[in-house]
């Protein structure tokens, strides 16, 4: 009987210690992830999006993998600026891509500004940013989709980048 309760007091110690351990992050059990979340930054997101998105420990919309990458490649606080502007709207239209989201007039806008501020300060940057973004297939495709929904995307110069911040360029 003694040896009886003792299993039963290892038993029910390693059950709440275990049950304390809720995971977080990408180290998630099924089952535990809420449905949808919403993200600071890209808004509702479902758990495929989440999945699309990656690991976004600090919550600004860029994969972690891909911060550490604008990290090493922009050392100038307003040159970093445009490589999370533009890996943001790379994100929005990849998800919006996979969720079959037609893009809207503001949505093209916002990408072309993001991508022409960036170009403008490395030409490199933006294929390597879109590259990197999309290195899965799941994620390839997310993107391929958006963009044949958007079209020819403009390129005619009319952005004015101004402190590290993309703008439209008064027409």
């Amino acid at each position: 009987m003694h040896m009886n309760l003792n299993f039963h007091i290892v038993v029910a110690t390693v059950v709440l210690t275990l049950g304390g351990c809720a995971a977080t992050g990408d180290d998630y059990v099924v089952g535990v992830r809420p449905a949808v979340v919403d993200h600071p930054i890209l808004g509702s997101l479902t758990i495929q999006e989440q999945d699309l998105l990656g690991p976004d420990s600090n919550q600004n919309g860029v994969r972690d993998e891909l911060d550490k990458t604008l990290r090493a490649t922009f050392t100038e606080r307003d040159s970093l600026a445009l490589g999370e502007a533009y890996a943001v709207q790379v994100t929005k239209v990849m998800i919006d891509g996979a969720a079959g989201r037609a893009p809207t007039a503001v949505e093209i806008q916002s990408y072309v500004v993001a991508r022409d501020c960036l170009w403008a300060v490395n030409a490199d940057a933006v294929d390597q940013v879109r590259a990197q973004t999309t290195r899965t297939k799941n994620r390839a495709d997310a993107m391929r989709a958006w963009a044949q929904q958007a079209g020819p995307l403009p390129t005619d110069g009319s952005v004015a980048c101004t402190a590290g911040t993309p703008e439209a360029a008064a027409n």
